[in-house]
């Protein structure tokens, strides 16, 4: 089975290019040997025509929503406290501090995976809390070895 994707709206396409066009932070140029009133980045082809394409395929309609898409501020972001799950983790790790349990701090190996162990890890360190284990999937595999803080025998686990 192949994948298809669903077909433009061309007007659809077309408007939302043409409003990411008022943009200065999206403003094209255009090769050096073309000049600039024979560009039209908002036509087909054109590197809006083609980012609008991609912004509408991925729910991105309205001009706005594509704004904020594209040029996230801090304001943007949520509370942490709203993410599912993150008051009933808080509250275990500070049990498993407050025991000095053995703990284990467990990412996958890919950008966030990794800045997410990498943060943990820092934010413990920096309040004193040394985690037992670190674990880094490895691309690629099935089982994966952990890397140990301690002399505890090598732990293996299926990603």
């Amino acid at each position: 089975m192949r994948w298809q994707l669903a077909a433009d709206d061309p007007v659809q396409v077309q408007s939302l290019a043409a409003a990411l066009s008022e943009l200065p932070e999206l403003h094209f140029a255009g090769p050096p040997s073309v000049s600039h009133s024979a560009v039209d980045p908002t036509k087909r082809g054109g590197p809006l025509h083609t980012l609008a394409q991609l912004l509408i395929r991925r729910g991105l309609t309205e001009a706005d929503a594509a704004v904020r898409f594209l040029f996230p501020c801090i304001d943007h972001l949520h509370a942490p406290e709203q993410m599912t799950g993150v008051s009933a983790a808080v509250d275990r790790l500070d049990a498993a501090i407050e025991r000095k349990e053995p703990m284990l701090i467990y990412g996958d190996y890919d950008v966030d995976g990794t800045m997410a162990v990498i943060i943990l890890k820092t934010a413990m360190s920096s309040a004193e809390v040394r985690p037992t284990f670190t674990y880094l999937t490895e691309f690629g595999r099935d089982t994966i070895c952990v890397t140990m803080s301690s002399s505890v025998p090598p732990l293996r686990a299926f990603a």
